[in-house]
């Protein structure tokens, strides 16, 4: 699946809409969520790596899209998706086995030093939350439906 989100990647960053990149990689979470409820978690963390990528690349130059506040009303689609999918890498290294959330953090770390799309990781509490255990940190991740960001995703790509 990960040469098909880079394809559709690909063919999103060719239209001028500003939302056009999480609109196209939308269903690529979806199915990614999916992999993580059936336990597939390799491939899952592949898929959010890859969609992590694919979201430095577009967010270069336009990063005011891919931030928002704490009211939703301010978030754009870029912004919801990209905090959905921090949401889903969370509550996918809460489930993997120990090894593989040890690689995910390894593999996050390498990601965030090429790209620099998450900034400080060390002063960011929600990005903190993506390199360890605590789960009281910022946000519980175990039920994927009970986390906000991760349900405005869902309700706004359910109105489309």
């Amino acid at each position: 699946m990960q040469k098909e989100i880079e394809k559709a990647f690909q063919a999103a960053m060719k239209a001028q809409e500003e939302s056009a990149v999480a609109k196209t990689l939308a269903p690529f979470a979806l199915k990614t969520a999916e992999l993580v409820e059936g336990k597939t978690y390799e491939e899952a963390a592949g898929c959010c790596y890859t969609i992590f990528r694919c979201l430095a690349k577009a967010s270069k130059g336009h990063i005011e899209r891919f931030g928002g506040s704490l009211d939703e009303d301010a978030y754009s689609v870029s912004a919801i998706f990209t905090e959905a999918m921090v949401e889903l890498y969370c509550h996918l290294r809460g489930l993997a086995p120990k090894r593989l959330a040890q690689e995910m953090n390894i593999n996050l770390q390498v990601l965030n030093k090429e790209t620099d799309f998450f900034g400080d990781m060390e002063c960011e509490s929600r990005w903190e939350d993506m390199l360890c255990d605590a789960k009281e940190q910022y946000h519980e991740y175990s039920d994927l439906t009970q986390c906000p960001m991760w349900g405005l995703f869902i309700e706004k790509t359910s109105d489309h």
